[in-house]
């Protein structure tokens, strides 16, 4: 759910406050590092819960089926806006690449599958995640230029990222719903 939220605001911040056009075009050397390693870091923590939640699926008992069919169809309608064509072939990753990442950030080292986190993403640096990754950064880079032709897949992610805080989350218990405005 945090993952979701994290990216979520990041889009938004990202079309909507101008973040990397701040922080990346604008920015200092430091900045410019950040917001891009953070940037890819937070998809990539969330496709490493994606991918973790999707192993563990079995396990998962959310009030029945319906519920759990519902569960699955917010992630894989994400699934999609993230390897599709028909949003463009900027920040896209096809199905494998995306399930390659959220294997590669999967942290088995308590028994629990979680995620690497941010410090590990950076300072342990996986050339085989970079593989797939880079692309993207690439691409953030980009953004900081022109978000026009990212507008429409970041739109529709940061749209169906919302959906799913609203599943998870429709008491607006541990987010509110002030932070989750559709852009």
């Amino acid at each position: 759910m945090h993952a979701a939220y994290d990216l979520q605001s990041r889009i938004f911040n990202i079309m909507k406050q101008a973040f990397l056009r701040v922080y990346y075009a604008n920015g200092s050397p430091r900045d410019k590092e950040y917001a891009v390693e953070n940037t890819v870091f937070l998809v990539a923590q969330f496709l490493g819960w994606t991918e973790a939640i999707r192993q563990e699926i079995q396990f998962l008992d959310l009030a029945g089926d319906d519920q759990t069919r519902s569960f699955r169809k917010l992630q894989d309608n994400i699934y999609t806006q993230l390897q599709t064509d028909a949003l463009g072939s900027g920040f896209r990753l096809f199905a494998g690449e995306q399930r390659a990442v959220g294997e590669l950030m999967i942290d088995r080292a308590t028994g629990n599958p979680g995620c690497i986190g941010f410090a590990t993403f950076v300072t342990d640096r996986k050339p085989a995640l970079d593989h797939w990754l880079d692309p993207l950064r690439d691409d953030i880079k980009r953004m900081a230029i022109d978000t026009k032709p990212f507008e429409a897949r970041l739109v529709s992610i940061q749209h169906s990222m919302i959906d799913l805080l609203a599943f998870l989350d429709p008491g607006y218990v541990r987010f509110p719903l002030s932070n989750r405005t559709k852009l």
